[in-house]
């Protein structure tokens, strides 16, 4: 896995964001998209929606989002920016889109700790064995100071 090429603090603006799309949501989970030289920029974002539909999460309502406006699947050149670490369906499914870097606020093991149901599969774990294409680079947690209060119950 790749390192990071940005610093963490150009992705402010778009966390910022994504906190705003998860105090909307059906769960507080919010995403967005950017391109990685335009970090100040939201393209596409995807709220929770998972009490109509499981797969619902809003890193891959985002991605859908982006795929609707009809963006290439091999997406290198994007940013997915999340409140909380992608679960592994999420991670997945951003490999499978060839997102360039994922940029997440609370970690899984966190949002156990605040009773959350998870998988306990960290997103790195889950991405260091893939095969094929180069996993996005990651980084997280970063601004948990920001997303945590989301998940307290």
């Amino acid at each position: 896995m790749s390192e990071p090429k940005t610093k963490p603090e150009v992705w402010e603006t778009a966390m910022r964001r994504a906190l705003e799309v998860a105090a909307r949501s059906h769960a507080p989970f919010g995403a967005v998209i950017c391109r990685i030289d335009q970090p100040g920029t939201v393209l596409f974002e995807g709220g929770n929606t998972s009490a109509q539909d499981p797969t619902g999460h809003a890193e891959v309502n985002a991605l859908r989002a982006l795929a609707a406006a009809g963006h290439p699947v091999r997406a290198r050149e994007f940013a997915l920016v999340t409140t909380a670490e992608p679960c592994p369906m999420c991670a997945a499914a951003s490999w499978w889109a060839e997102i360039g870097l994922i940029v997440y606020g609370t970690s899984i093991e966190r949002l156990i700790e605040l009773g959350w149901r998870q998988l306990a599969t960290p997103v790195r774990e889950l991405l260091a064995r893939s095969r094929g294409i180069e996993p996005p680079a990651v980084i997280g947690p970063w601004r948990q100071e920001w997303t945590d209060p989301l998940y307290r119950r």
